[in-house]
């Protein structure tokens, strides 16, 4: 496409609209000037700089985090980890989000990342957790902690942490407080906290047991930080989403121990359990190393890796699909409750940049594809 075309066809646009301005004020000269001229100036802006997949202009510099996709690209000891953004409209990325915002990178792997409203965001690494503003600017840092897995917050006060710990050893969950920046206290004793469910009032935490084998999943009052129960649903469970119908799914991995044969009968396969009423009320089979739960806009269907392929699962199903929904595995996915997209990530040899493709979900099609920063391994949705 020739730019110097494109730029007299915008300026050829906007000399029209001047003239229309012009006529418009000779008709009706009581009309605001100032008002006619700031208006045609954002009209103008709004052309030169509105985005447009199909162009072939320069790519526009993003300077504002808006709503859009964030990956977590964790790094390693000798990776940096970052944060990229992904705006689907406009099929433009940025990468590095903290170190443009700060002068200075990540310095620990990023386990976790999450949205608190719109003006601030929680970078969760393993010692650490840094809030910052919209722009990713720090705000401040909370420690005291150690082996950090997940966060999930209450309200604009509060957030809990989840703590990678042996059955049995240590405490699973950590509370925090974001406005004074410290740790209020660690609770859930003897339990390797995994992943973080809020439903209303109520906290629900995968018990995944760290290198030994945990069952569980655990209840707490959010706001009382009180454990009210345990659910037994099958070994190392993970993942947790919640259907429409206000019924939570949890996958349950399993336990491998042969991990040349997966197929060995000494490996523990996986389940996907339904709860409702924090009763179980439907346990589905599948694979050993089953993982990566999500569950879609509509909250009617459920995506998750089974013997090493994707597999679609509407809610109202007591039993797995033959065919998957297609047939590969992902490093991370997950699914944009905004647009519906389906993310997926390719962590390649998990020594350097990775890549991000975005499915419809309907069609099971690909739409774009792009390139992140060092290992992605989740995903953030604004």
């Amino acid at each position: 496409m020739d730019i110097g075309f494109e730029l007299g066809s915008i300026f050829a646009l906007f000399t029209v609209i001047l003239l229309f301005f012009a006529k418009l004020i000779a008709l009706k000269p009581m009309l605001n000037l100032s008002k006619t001229v700031g208006f045609i100036i954002i009209l103008f802006s709004l052309i030169i700089c509105s985005c447009n997949p199909d162009d072939e202009m320069p790519t526009k510099v993003i300077e504002t985090y808006a709503a859009g996709a964030y990956v977590i690209n964790q790094g390693s000891s000798n990776l940096l980890p970052s944060v990229s953004y992904y705006v689907e409209d406009c099929a433009q990325s940025t990468d590095s989000l903290y170190l443009k915002t700060n002068g200075v990178a990540l310095d620990s792997p990023l386990v976790d990342m999450t949205f608190l409203g719109d003006n601030r965001v929680l970078l969760l690494h393993s010692n650490k957790l840094i809030i910052a503003n919209a722009q990713f600017e720090k705000l401040g840092e909370i420690t005291g902690f150690t082996r950090g897995k997940n966060v999930e917050t209450l309200n604009n006060q509060k957030a809990f942490i989840t703590r990678y710990n042996n059955l049995g050893v240590g405490s699973g969950l950590v509370v925090v407080d974001l406005v004074n920046f410290s740790v209020i206290k660690t609770i859930h004793p003897d339990r390797s906290g995994e992943e973080l469910l809020r439903f209303g009032s109520s906290l629900y935490v995968s018990n995944s047991g760290g290198d030994l084998v945990d069952s569980t999943i655990t209840k707490f009052d959010a706001t009382s930080d009180l454990a009210l129960l345990n659910i037994e649903v099958g070994y190392r469970p993970n993942q947790m989403v919640s259907d429409k119908n206000g019924d939570i799914w949890v996958l349950c991995e399993g336990v491998i121990v042969n991990f040349v044969n997966l197929d060995d009968p000494e490996n523990v396969p996986g389940k996907l359990v339904k709860i409702s009423n924090d009763q179980v009320v439907l346990e589905i089979p599948l694979s050993v190393q089953t993982g990566q739960l999500s569950i879609d806009k509509n909250k009617e269907k459920l995506y998750f890796v089974n013997k090493g392929w994707t597999y679609e699962h509407p809610i109202e199903n007591t039993t797995i699909t033959q065919i998957p929904w297609v047939a590969q595995s992902f490093t991370a996915s997950a699914i944009d409750p905004n647009t519906n997209r389906y993310y997926t990530s390719n962590a390649r040899a998990f020594n350097g940049t990775g890549e991000v493709r975005v499915w419809n979900l309907a069609t099971q099609d690909t739409i774009q594809s792009f390139e992140v920063g060092n290992i992605p391994l989740g995903f953030a949705f604004k």
